[in-house]
């Protein structure tokens, strides 16, 4: 008899415990409604937010870089490229919409092309289409084409050999034509040979790229890329003014802090978060208890 009465004692304490676990759970579904979706939008709200805000910052930067980059190169070489920065960012704006290329990475190949004093005018724009086409065709960064090609366009007679071990070829014809007109100091004519020849080999690769599922998805997710950057940028002058006047100078507050101070202002925290859960166990305990004796 008295192991009966133990046993009833148990599990009559055992249902209580898991009455008031279903409490707890019932509690928690009655917050299912509207309660627990606003928690949800707030939270999703405040993560997607910092999560998009980062994603913002770095195509903004990876443009600023570009930019800035353009910018300098331009202005060291502007008495000898013959064509206005505006020209070049326009047409690597409207080249990347219709081939996939990031308008930042034309940017950055413009910039390098810049070095590159003797090529100019049109033949500027033209190479970095052409430079494109090549990537395209041969499967390889814009980068290196743009210093292939700027190297051959720069010293033509030097420069085809570079462009012949990526797989373009040029006649013995052409060859000679090129070594006739440099010793005539024909730079230009020298020049439109080796873009003619790439254009009969690799010409329109990269807006044809464009045009295909692959290359419609680029375009579109290039095009996103630029309109974070562009939401950034607008967002700019408010983040400018919580850096500088509130989060520096906390942080610069918190540094200048004694050791031990810093110690105890983490163990505080530390005290703080753990009560928090505590209390946050102690209530649903009570909520339980007293749903119980109801």
């Amino acid at each position: 008899m008295e192991k009966i009465g133990i046993d009833i004692i148990f599990q009559a304490n055992l249902d209580k415990f898991k009455n008031g676990i279903n409490s707890v759970k019932s509690d928690m579904d009655k917050l299912t409604g509207s309660a627990k979706i606003a928690s949800g939008i707030f939270a999703g709200i405040a993560t997607g937010g910092l999560v998009a805000l980062n994603n913002m910052s770095k195509e903004f930067m990876a443009n600023e870089k570009a930019s800035s980059l353009l910018t300098k190169t331009f202005e060291n070489n502007a008495g000898a490229v013959g064509i206005l920065k505006s020209e070049i960012t326009d047409f690597a704006k409207e080249f990347s919409r219709a081939t996939g290329t990031a308008q930042a990475d034309l940017e950055t190949a413009s910039a390098q092309l810049l070095t590159f004093k003797n090529v100019s005018g049109d033949t500027f724009t033209k190479a970095i289409e052409l430079a494109s086409d090549l990537s395209t065709a041969y499967n390889q960064d814009l980068k290196s084409s743009t210093i292939q090609l700027g190297k051959a366009l720069n010293e033509p007679l030097k420069g085809i050999s570079a462009l012949s071990r990526v797989g373009i070829q040029f006649t013995d014809t052409q060859k000679e034509m090129i070594k006739g007109f440099m010793q005539q100091n024909d730079i230009a004519s020298a020049q439109a040979i080796i873009l003619k020849e790439l254009e009969s080999q690799v010409g329109g690769a990269s807006k044809a790229f464009g045009e295909t599922l692959e290359g419609a998805l680029k375009i579109a997710s290039n095009e996103f890329a630029e309109l974070k950057a562009e939401i950034f940028e607008g967002l700019l002058p408010i983040l400018n003014t919580l850096l500088k006047d509130y989060i520096i100078p906390l942080v610069q507050w918190f540094r200048n802090l004694s050791p031990e101070m810093k110690k105890n202002i983490g163990i505080t925290l530390g005290l703080v978060t753990a009560l928090s859960a505590l209390f946050c166990l102690l209530y649903t305990s009570d909520a339980a208890d007293e749903e119980d004796s109801v």
